[in-house]
């Protein structure tokens, strides 16, 4: 089974915002939403003309996601990620890990940028995950 990244573009919103529903259901933020509004926020997030998005696809469509945007900081620009999800049948197979590696090479690359920031609840698995992938905690900069 080969996996691949892409963009995530128009094509892509109706298998994404099914991922998002079941992803984010199943997960801790207990999130209660319809793939209708899935579409919605995946649409509107499309239109900032800073967007950026990513899907991680094997032979049978979406198990991996990444919404984001480019953004200003003091060095250039980074991608800030919004929401990323795995699909919970794929949890556990280190495809999170391989999706953001693909992400970072392509930023890197493609878009010559070398930074990612995001924000996730130190109580939530995420975090977990983000901190096993070198992202670091930074205790200072909450409000």
């Amino acid at each position: 089974m080969g996996l691949y990244l892409k963009y995530l573009d128009e094509e892509a919103v109706e298998e994404c915002a099914a991922l998002y529903v079941g992803a984010f259901a199943k997960s801790a933020h207990h999130e209660n939403c319809t793939v209708e509004g899935a579409v919605n926020y995946l649409k509107s997030f499309m239109q900032n003309n800073r967007y950026l998005g990513y899907v991680l696809k094997d032979d049978d469509g979406v198990i991996a996601m990444s919404v984001g945007f480019i953004k200003p900081w003091i060095k250039g620009e980074e991608y800030y990620i919004d929401k990323f999800c795995v699909s919970p049948l794929q949890h556990g197979k280190g495809v999170g890990t391989y999706f953001l590696k693909l992400i970072k090479s392509d930023l890197k690359e493609n878009k010559g940028l070398g930074a990612i920031m995001l924000s996730a609840d130190k109580k939530m698995d995420a975090f977990k995950f983000y901190v096993k992938n070198s992202f670091k905690n930074v205790e200072d900069s909450r409000v």
